[in-house]
């Protein structure tokens, strides 16, 4: 009795382990441009359908060598080379409303007056997320913009910071990058440009 159940147990166990895997279907991908609002164009996306609304993920690299930033130290340009990746993520409703975004920017840059980058420099690094939420699903006009992390950390061999973004800033409901609603934290740049120009200036003069 005891040998006749052993063999039983051990044939539906070899009968289990030779059973094709069970293999998850992979996503559904979905259309970047079915959402709303339309996807930034810059960046390259994916959608894929989650059963509760598209998810969309995107990036987007860029690098630059010896550009003139549109700025001068006394008549001399200031010349910029850098790289930075953006990673963002965006869900909607399942009628592909836009609700939330989140952006991760990681960007590092030198300014010079040379534009091969000789004499003084002053190093930016940026580390910084964005945080969009839609009060109205889908509606831009509607987001609100937090931006919690580094815009801008500028420092200089010998100098230490030179200036810097640093903190929350939180802007009004449509108003992006022209109304602030809130401000944590030193923003050198964002408060006083003429005066984080003059400090790295200082540097890039001296």
């Amino acid at each position: 009795m005891h040998r006749r159940l052993s063999v039983a147990v051990l044939t539906a166990l070899v009968v289990l382990a030779l059973a094709p895997a069970a293999v998850a279907a992979p996503p559904r991908t979905v259309d970047p441009s079915t959402v709303t609002p339309p996807l930034n164009p810059n960046f390259t996306w994916t959608c894929f359908d989650t059963g509760a609304g598209p998810i969309c993920q995107g990036t987007y690299e860029d690098a630059w060598a010896d550009e003139d930033i549109g700025e001068d130290c006394g008549g001399q340009p200031i010349y910029t080379s850098g790289s930075g990746v953006e990673r963002m993520t965006r869900w909607h409703l399942p009628d592909g409303r836009a609700t939330k975004t989140v952006v991760n920017l990681r960007y590092r840059d030198t300014l010079s007056l040379s534009p091969s980058g000789d004499g003084p420099v002053v190093h930016l690094r940026a580390s910084w997320n964005r945080h969009y939420d839609y009060l109205v699903p889908g509606d831009r006009s509607t987001r609100v913009l937090t931006e919690p992390g580094a815009w801008w950390l500028a420092t200089a061999p010998g100098h230490g910071i030179v200036f810097q973004d640093t903190g929350l800033i939180r802007w009004l409901p449509g108003a992006e990058y022209e109304e602030l609603d809130m401000i944590r934290g030193p923003h050198d740049s964002l408060t006083d440009w003429e005066g984080a120009l003059a400090a790295v200036c200082a540097v890039l003069t001296g």
